[in-house]
C-alpha cells in the first residue's frame, strides 16, 4: 500500500502544465497552522508545558549557535522518552535540554511547494519519521500533518479525475453524466440544449506560437464562456479544442426552443469575438459553435449524435 501511495504522490508532482499543478494540487502554506517555536537550551520540563494542550502535536526547536538550525520535537516521541523504559524517563530528562531529543532533520517545505511534492517526499521518508508533522518555513513558523497532506493529495486527484487540469472545467465524462441526467429528469415544458464549441486551427497557433499560447488559447475560450453561461448551466472540455455547454430552459415548443437555441449561440459568439490582447496578433483563432435541443424526452446521446452531425455540417464559423 505504501509503495501504491508513493507512486501516486510522483505522478501527481508532474502534471500537464504549471496552470494545472498550482490549481489542483494545492500548497502547503493553505494546510500550514501556527506552531510554537522554543530554544534548543530550553529544559525539557518547560517543553512538557505545551503539550498539555492537547491540540498541540509538535514543537519546533531552534538552536542559534554555532549555526542556526531549526529541529522537530513530536508530541508521540516526546511521550516516550518522558515515559521511559522503566517508568524513569522524567527524573532522568527534566533538566536536560530539548535539544538532546529532537529530530534535527525534518521535512521541512516551502510555502509555496505543491501538496503533491510534499506527498512525495513525506512517503519516501524513513519509516520511523515518515509520518512525522511537516514544517512549513515561511515569515513564522508553521506546521502541517502528514495526514492532511495526503488528504489533500488525494482530494486534487478526485478532483482531478472531474475536471480538466488546464482549464479546470468538467470532464468529457463528467459534463456528458450531467446531460445525461438533465434529459432523464425533464419536465414537461422544459427543452435541453446542447452547445458545442470547436476551436479551430490550434495546431496551427501552437505551431506558430508555441504551446504555451495554445494553453492560453483554451484557458481564455474556457474563461469567457465561463462568463457567459446562464445561470444553472453546466460547461465541460470534451476533447483537446472541443467544449460542450448543458442548458435547461422553458420551451413547450421546437419554435420556442430553437429561438432560445439562436440566441444561446449568439450570445457565445459575442463573448468570443474580440481577441484578447494578451495573445500574440493573430493568435486568437476562430470558434465554431453549434446548438442542439430537444423539447420532448430525449436521451443525452441523441442530443450528442445531433450536435456532433451539425458541427461536421457547418461551414462557415460564427467567430
Amino acid at each position: 500500500m505504501h509503495d501504491e501511495l508513493v507512486h501516486v504522490a510522483l505522478h501527481a508532482t508532474h502534471p500537464e502544465s504549471g496552470a494545472a499543478r498550482t490549481s489542483l494540487a494545492g500548497i502547503v502554506a493553505d494546510l500550514a497552522q501556527p506552531v510554537q517555536v522554543v530554544d534548543a537550551d530550553l529544559p525539557i520540563r518547560d517543553v512538557n508545558l505545551y503539550f498539555r494542550d492537547p491540540e498541540v502535536s509538535c514543537v519546533v526547536v531552534r538552536r542559534s549557535r554555532p549555526t542556526t538550525r531549526v529541529g522537530i520535537l513530536m508530541r508521540q516521541h516526546f511521550t516516550w522518552v518522558y515515559t521511559g523504559r522503566l517508568g524513569y524517563g522524567r527524573a532522568m530528562h527534566d533538566p536536560k535540554p530539548v535539544s538532546m531529543v529532537t529530530d534535527w532533520s525534518p521535512l521541512v517545505a516551502h510555502p509555496a511547494s505543491h501538496v503533491a511534492d510534499v506527498a512525495a517526499q513525506v512517503m519516501v521518508r524513513d519509516a520511523k519519521q515518515r509520518y512525522d508533522d511537516v514544517l512549513v518555513q515561511d515569515t513564522r513558523w508553521g506546521v502541517t500533518s502528514a495526514a492532511a497532506i495526503m488528504r489533500a493529495l488525494v482530494g486534487a486527484l478526485s478532483e482531478r479525475s472531474t475536471h480538466d487540469p488546464l482549464t479546470r472545467l468538467k470532464t468529457r465524462a463528467a459534463i456528458w453524466y450531467d446531460l445525461t441526467r438533465r434529459c432523464d429528469t425533464a419536465r414537461p415544458g422544459t427543452a435541453q440544449f446542447l452547445l458545442l464549441f470547436d476551436v479551430e486551427g490550434l495546431h496551427r497557433v501552437n505551431a506558430a506560437y508555441g504551446l504555451a499560447a495554445g494553453d492560453q488559447v483554451l484557458i481564455e475560450v474556457a474563461s469567457r464562456l465561463v462568463g457567459a453561461l446562464p445561470a444553472g448551466s453546466e460547461i465541460g472540455r470534451v476533447d483537446g479544442g472541443t467544449f460542450a455547454v448543458v442548458i435547461s430552459l422553458p420551451a413547450v415548443d421546437d419554435v420556442g426552443a430553437a429561438m432560445s437555441a439562436e440566441s444561446l449561440r449568439q450570445r457565445f459568439a459575442d463573448a468570443l469575438a474580440e481577441p484578447p490582447r494578451t495573445l500574440p496578433h493573430g493568435a486568437w483563432p476562430r470558434v465554431r459553435g453549434v446548438v442542439s435541443w430537444a423539447t420532448t424526452p430525449s436521451s443525452a446521446e441523441s442530443l450528442v449524435l445531433d450536435a456532433e452531425t451539425r458541427m461536421r455540417e457547418r461551414r462557415n464559423p460564427f467567430a
